[in-house]
C-alpha cells in the first residue's frame, strides 16, 4: 500500500503542495483532477521519485521513499513505478523498440515483449524512429516503456492530453486494464475520462486535497531488487549522437590523432634510436678501450691491479718512446702516422697479408677508406696496390746520436742510417676499421716491436753516458727520468688501454678500477662518445614531445568542451534515462562511451598512419644516417600511448560527465 503523509512542497517560497495526505491500494485506478498549477504533476513526480519533497513522506508498505539514497532511489524507479509523460519523453533518435527496450530492468525474453508490443498495436512499428510516429503511437510506446520492467505503480501524467478524443479513449481503455493487477495513478484534466474509468478520483485545489483513509490490509514487505539496465541499449545513444553531429566528431578524432601521431613518431623513433645505440655499444665494446693515464701512479703496483682483473681480455701500453723510421725515399715518418695494433677483431684485410710478427706493419685506411696523401707522398707509392713490399728502417740510439764532446747531435743522413740500420719493418697488408677508432690513416704496428726496441737500446751509448753522468746530454729540456724513458730506458707507459669482450664485463671492470686504492683517471671513450649522442637525441626528443603533448593537451581541452556542449544537448534524454531509474554510474557511461569512441578512432587513425609512413620514411632515415628500421613500431609504446590515450580523455570530460550524472530529472525533462 502506497501512504503520502503530510507532503510539502514550494517553489520560489511560493507552495505548491500543502500538507498532502493520501492513502492508494496496491490495484486501483485513481485520478487526480485540478486546474493548472494546483501541484499535480509535482505530486506525481514526488511518488515517481523524479522530485524531492520539502517535508512528510511517503511508504510504499515497510518502505520509506523519502529516505532512500540515491542508488536506492534509482532502484526504486527502475523497478517500482513506470512513468508514462505528458509529451511521450521518447528519445527521438532511436527507434520504437530501442526506446521500449529503456525501460527493461530485469531479463525479458522476446516472447513476453512481442505479446506487449502486439497488445498496443505497434508489433509492426519496432524499427521505425519515433518521430515517424503519430501521437496515439507514441503515446503507446511510452506505455510499454512504462510496461516492460512490470512495475507496481504505473503514473501516468496527462496520458491524453495531446490526443484526440478516440484515441483518448483507446488509450484509457489500455491503462483501465492495466489498473486490474496494478496501482495506476492518473493526473489529467478530463473529468469526463475521470468520471468513466477512475476507481476513485481525488482533487487538488491550491495544494490540498481531501484525505481518504483506506483501509490496510496489506501485511508484505518491500525490497529493492538489484535490477540492472542492459548497457548495451544506452550505448546506441552516443553512437545516434556521432551520426547527426559527424563533423563536430570528426574534427574532435582529427585533432587528438595529430596529437597522438606526433607522441608516437617521437616515442617510437626515440625507442629504436635508444636501442639501436644499446646495439652499437654491444658491437663496439670490444673494439674501443678504456684509457687510463698514468701519470702519478706505480706502474709495476698499477700492472700487476689489471693483470690481476680476469674480465680484462687485452691489455696495450702506450710508450712515449723516440722510434725513428726512414722511409725507403729517405723521408722520416712523422710519429703521428704510428699505431700500435690492437688484438681485437675490429680489422678487416682488404689487401694482402697480416702482422704475423713484430716486424711486420700494415697500412689502415682512413674513415674514407683511403690512403692520406701526405703518407702516400712520405711513402713514395701511386696507389694502395704498390705499398704492399715497402719498407721502413727503424734507427736505433747508436745510430741516430752522434757524440761531440759532452754531447750528443742528431744524424741527420738519412740515406746513411736508412742504408746502415738492421731493422727493417715490411709493409704487408691494408686493412679497414669495422667501427672507426680512428679516423686518420695509420701504419699499425705489433707491440713486441718497442719490447724489441726498448731492448737494443738500453745499453746504447746515449743512455750509458745519461746513466753515469749529472749534465745534460741532450739539448732537450727534461728531467733525467723521462729523458731515459724516451730514449728506451726502463720506458714507463704513458697510458694503458684495457679492452674487454662484452658489456657485462666492462661494467664489472670499471667497478674495480673505481675501487683502485689510488683514484685512476681514465677516459671510457665509446661511453663519452655515445653519451653525447644519446643526451644530444633525447634533448630533440624532449622537445618534440613537448610540442606533440601541447597539441594533445589542446585536443583534450576541446573534448571538455564538446563534452560540456553534448551534456546540454542531452539534457532530456538525461532526464528521461534518469526518470527510468538509470544511475549516474549509467549517465557517465553513456558519455564516457562517447568520448571513448573519440579516443579509439583517434588512436586507429594515428596508428594507421604510422603504419603507412614507416616503410618510406625508414628508406630516407637509412639513406641519411644509414640506419635501418628507425621507425619500427614499438607496441610496448603503442599499448602505453593507447592506455594513456583513453585515461586522458577520460579525464579531459570528467567535469561535464560528472555534472550531467547529477543532473536534476525534472528540469533535464523540461528545460528548466
Amino acid at each position: 500500500m502506497l501512504k503520502l503523509k503530510n507532503i510539502c512542497k514550494t517553489y520560489n517560497h511560493k507552495p505548491v503542495l500543502n500538507n498532502i495526505t493520501l492513502d492508494f491500494k496496491n490495484q486501483e485506478l485513481v485520478f487526480i483532477l485540478g486546474p493548472s498549477g494546483s501541484g499535480k504533476s509535482t505530486l506525481l513526480n514526488i511518488i515517481g521519485g523524479n522530485l524531492s519533497c520539502d517535508s512528510g513522506k511517503i511508504y510504499l508498505d515497510n518502505l520509506c521513499i523519502t529516505n532512500l539514497k540515491k542508488k536506492e532511489l534509482a532502484k526504486y524507479r527502475q523497478s517500482i513505478t513506470g512513468t508514462i509523460f505528458q509529451d511521450y519523453n521518447l528519445i527521438e533518435s532511436l527507434t520504437t523498440i530501442d526506446n521500449i527496450k529503456l525501460g527493461i530492468s530485469k531479463k525479458t525474453n522476446k516472447e513476453s515483449l512481442d505479446i506487449l508490443l502486439k497488445q498496443l498495436n505497434i508489433y509492426d512499428k519496432q524499427k521505425t524512429k519515433v518521430n515517424k510516429l503519430s501521437g496515439g503511437e507514441r503515446q503507446r510506446v511510452a506505455i510499454a516503456r512504462a510496461l516492460i520492467g512490470n512495475p507496481a505503480i504505473i503514473l501516468a501524467d496527462e496520458p491524453t492530453g495531446a490526443l484526440d478524443s478516440k484515441t483518448s479513449y483507446e488509450v484509457m481503455e489500455l491503462l483501465k486494464k492495466i489498473s486490474k493487477d496494478k496501482l495506476l495513478i492518473v493526473v489529467s484534466h478530463n473529468k469526463e475520462l475521470a468520471n468513466k474509468y477512475a476507481d476513485r478520483i481525488i482533487t487538488i485545489k491550491d495544494g490540498k486535497c481531501k484525505y481518504q483513509k483506506i483501509k490496510d490490509d496489506s501485511k508484505s514487505k518491500i525490497s529493492l531488487p538489484s535490477y540492472h539496465h542492459h548497457l548495451k541499449d544506452i550505448f546506441k545513444l552516443p553512437l545516434k549522437k556521432i551520426i547527426n553531429k559527424p563533423i563536430r566528431a570528426l574534427f574532435s578524432i582529427i585533432a587528438i590523432a595529430i596529437g597522438l601521431l606526433s607522441i608516437m613518431l617521437v616515442t617510437n623513433i626515440y625507442g629504436n634510436f635508444s636501442k639501436e645505440l644499446d646495439n652499437l655499444e654491444k658491437r663496439i665494446v670490444t673494439v674501443f678501450p678504456i684509457t687510463i693515464n698514468t701519470d702519478n701512479h706505480n706502474i709495476d703496483n698499477l700492472t700487476n691491479y689489471l693483470n690481476s682483473i680476469k674480465e680484462i681480455k687485452d691489455i696495450t701500453y702506450h710508450y712515449d718512446i723516440h722510434l725513428p723510421l726512414i722511409t725507403s725515399n729517405y723521408q722520416m715518418l712523422p710519429m703521428n702516422y704510428l699505431e700500435v695494433m690492437p688484438d681485437n677483431d675490429n680489422y678487416d684485410l682488404i689487401y694482402g697479408n697480416k702482422i704475423e710478427n713484430e716486424y711486420e706493419v700494415v697500412l689502415k685506411l682512413n674513415n674514407n677508406n683511403q690512403i692520406d696523401k701526405a703518407l702516400l707522398d712520405i711513402l713514395d707509392v701511386k696507389d694502395e696496390t704498390s705499398i704492399i713490399g715497402s719498407k721502413l728502417k727503424v734507427i736505433l740510439n747508436d745510430e741516430y746520436f752522434i757524440k761531440k764532446h759532452n754531447s750528443y747531435i742528431i744524424n741527420d743522413d738519412n740515406k746513411a742510417l736508412y742504408d746502415e740500420s738492421q731493422i727493417a719493418l715490411t709493409i704487408v697488408g691494408i686493412v679497414k676499421e669495422k667501427e672507426s677508432v680512428i679516423s686518420e690513416s695509420m701504419l699499425m704496428y705489433d707491440k713486441a716491436l718497442i719490447t724489441d726496441i726498448i731492448n737494443q737500446n738500453k745499453d746504447s751509448n746515449i743512455i750509458n753516458d745519461l746513466l753515469n753522468n749529472n749534465y745534460q746530454v741532450l739539448n732537450i729540456t727534461s728531467d733525467k727520468t723521462t729523458l731515459l724513458s724516451y730514449l728506451g730506458y726502463e720506458t714507463i707507459p704513458s697510458n694503458i688501454d684495457i679492452y674487454v669482450a662484452n658489456m657485462t664485463d666492462k661494467a664489472k671492470v670499471l667497478t674495480k678500477l673505481n675501487t683502485y686504492p689510488e683514484v685512476l683517471s681514465y677516459i671510457d671513450n665509446m661511453s663519452s662518445s655515445i653519451k653525447i649522442v644519446r643526451r644530444f637525441i633525447t634533448i630533440i626528443s624532449l622537445i618534440l614531445t613537448i610540442f606533440s603533448c601541447l597539441a594533445l593537451i589542446t585536443a583534450l581541452i576541446m573534448i571538455g568542451i564538446i563534452t560540456s556542449i553534448t551534456v546540454l544537448e542531452c539534457q532530456r534524454e538525461i532526464g528521461i534515462l534518469k526518470s527510468l531509474g538509470y544511475k549516474e554510474k549509467s549517465i557517465r557511461r553513456l558519455f564516457n562511451t562517447y568520448n571513448l569512441f573519440i579516443g579509439i578512432s583517434s588512436f586507429a587513425i594515428s596508428l594507421l598512419i604510422t603504419i603507412l609512413i614507416a616503410k618510406p620514411a625508414n628508406r630516407v632515415i637509412a639513406s641519411y644516417i644509414g640506419i635501418d628500421n628507425l621507425l619500427n613500431l614499438n607496441y610496448r609504446y603503442l599499448t602505453i600511448i593507447f592506455i594513456l590515450n583513453l585515461l586522458f580523455i577520460k579525464l579531459a570530460g570528467t567535469i561535464p560527465v560528472m555534472h550531467a550524472s547529477r543532473l536534476d530529472t525534472i528540469n533535464c525533462i523540461y528545460g528548466k
